[in-house]
């Protein structure tokens, strides 16, 4: 089956005109305007080929395939997303993935379930319930791959001095050292106009990295989120060692660390699914 991927975003619209006034000045704002009513005709029409997509491929009640957490721009072939963003052509099911509330489905009706960089926003007891409930609604032998930026990694990239892996990993990481960038990697929220991490004197990140194992300084880092902050972002950090743990807490036995499409099943190494290489985990297991 040919992949489709659909990407965008209203906010794109603002920056369409801002870029175009920068390289042409404010005289262009006509062509400006152009420019944001022809992204507007693009969107519209991804979304009426996405409503004949769903038509053509419909998902099977009885090997249900979930993206959870897929967010607002989200669609493949016979997938269903679950999404907090509002119902309508990219997302099937509304729903908190925080509300620690069952899943809307039976017992063993799910064949795949597939969910990048959505744990990271969850506190634990959150990440637990939903492992159990995946466990609950996948079938004997189904699969679930799970991706989250991987703590390991960014400890390693900090004592080596990787800049690039904070600037080009491929997530929004903000920070004028390296301390800054590793307190952001973990912790991130927004409130006003500003959306970043926590701003910490780098003195007092290395001596909490001398002070605390790497668990408890991910905590430490997430405990700096002002408690004001209208939207909190990411509020948590795994490892293999600690999610395979809480794997094996909610019922999974056959868990297997993977590397970037490269899943066992086919449909789930297309690119659609896995993304941001340079500071992801990938695990897959299996019920």
């Amino acid at each position: 089956m040919k992949s489709i991927l659909i990407t965008g975003g209203s906010g794109r619209v603002g920056k369409i005109i801002r870029k175009v006034a920068i390289n042409f000045g404010s005289n262009h704002l006509l062509l400006a305007l152009i420019a944001k009513n022809f992204y507007k005709s693009i969107l519209f029409l991804q979304k009426r080929r996405v409503k004949l997509l769903k038509i053509i491929y419909p998902p099977d009640p009885k090997n249900r395939l979930l993206n959870l957490g897929g967010g607002g721009k989200w669609y493949y072939p016979r997938w269903e997303n679950i999404d907090f963003y509002q119902k309508g052509v990219y997302v099937d099911y509304q729903f908190d993935l925080r509300s620690e509330k069952k899943l809307l489905f039976s017992n063993e009706s799910v064949k795949a379930i597939f969910t990048s960089h959505v744990f990271e926003h969850l506190p634990d007891n959150s990440v637990i319930f939903l492992l159990r409930e995946c466990h609950r609604i996948l079938k004997p032998n189904g699969v679930l791959r799970i991706s989250v930026p991987d703590m390991d990694k960014a400890f390693e990239a900090y004592y080596n001095k990787d800049f690039k892996f904070f600037d080009m990993g491929g997530g929004r990481i903000i920070g004028d050292t390296l301390e800054r960038k590793l307190v952001n990697f973990f912790a991130s929220y927004r409130k006003g106009k500003y959306r970043g991490g926590p701003i910490v004197e780098p003195d007092l990140v290395k001596h909490k990295l001398k002070k605390l194992n790497k668990h408890d300084f991910t905590e430490w880092c997430v405990s700096l989120i002002p408690k004001n902050a209208p939207y909190k972002a990411h509020i948590n950090a795994f490892n293999f060692e600690k999610l395979s743990n809480f794997l094996r807490k909610c019922g999974f036995s056959i868990i297997n660390k993977s590397k970037y499409r490269s899943s066992k099943i086919n449909v789930m190494r297309n690119k659609e699914f896995d993304n941001k290489p340079v500071i992801s985990l990938y695990i897959e297991v299996w019920k």
